[in-house]
């Protein structure tokens, strides 16, 4: 994962990435977890409140907090990286339902290996 971070900080110039966690209990769900055990977090050194959202590891999880993100004023960072492939592939389609280009305008990670 850190080489992946690492790319695309220093290859796609990302200064902003936001997270997308598990539910609430989960050891990933804290702001302390997001910054000190998540190197493409620590990499991008850019993690603002509001683009750690919480989703509970399913697809649908991961559309709903996107698109409650999408609601706010805020601009969007240019990455986020997901606790788990399903996460990862709701918040990709409520980036598409939205219009916006991905991955040409947005990356997602996974954070997960899953086959």
């Amino acid at each position: 994962m850190r080489s992946l971070a690492e790319h695309f900080v220093e290859v796609h110039q990302v200064k902003r990435v936001g997270f997308v966690s598990g539910h609430e209990g989960s050891p990933t769900a804290s702001r302390a977890s997001c910054r000190s055990r998540q190197p493409s977090l620590r990499a991008a050194r850019q993690l603002a409140d509001i683009d750690i959202l919480k989703s509970d590891w399913t697809s649908a999880g991961g559309e709903a907090a996107m698109r409650a993100r999408l609601g706010k004023d805020e601009p969007l960072p240019e990455a986020f990286a997901c606790a788990n492939d399903q996460t990862a592939v709701g918040v990709i389609y409520a980036l598409h339902a939205a219009g916006l280009v991905y991955p040409k305008t947005y990356w997602c990670l996974d954070l997960t290996t899953s086959p």
